[in-house]
């Protein structure tokens, strides 16, 4: 989390992911796995009967509004400067964070 939400953080998440890795990939790992995806249960099911969809026009429609639905609870920001989801990782490494070491990026909830 962002420092300035004031959230004790216990571990800090490692996510080892291609330089080609779209920022919009990012905040739905966060979303689903780090904030359990707004859910106290989490996000195993896949569906609220807990099923998982399986390919097919339905499948590519849930996971277009899982991207739509994260974008909007969930903002990522690298050295204090909020990362356009369309980005890669690569471009934030070199226009953003502007060092060698691994990169870092904070997360902060929007709602």
């Amino acid at each position: 989390p962002h420092p300035t939400l004031g959230y004790k953080t216990f571990k800090r998440e490692r996510l080892i992911a291609n330089d080609f890795l779209q920022i919009r990939k990012v905040i739905e790992h966060v979303y689903e796995k780090v904030m359990n995806g707004g859910s106290e249960a989490g996000s195993g099911a896949g569906t609220p009967t807990g099923e998982r969809s399986h390919g097919g026009e339905t499948g590519r429609q849930d996971r277009e509004e899982s991207n739509s639905l994260a974008e909007e609870r969930v903002e990522l920001l690298c050295n204090d400067t909020t990362l356009d989801p369309n980005m890669d990782l690569r471009t934030v490494k070199s226009f953003i964070w502007k060092s060698g070491s691994d990169l870092v990026l904070h997360y902060r909830p929007l709602r």
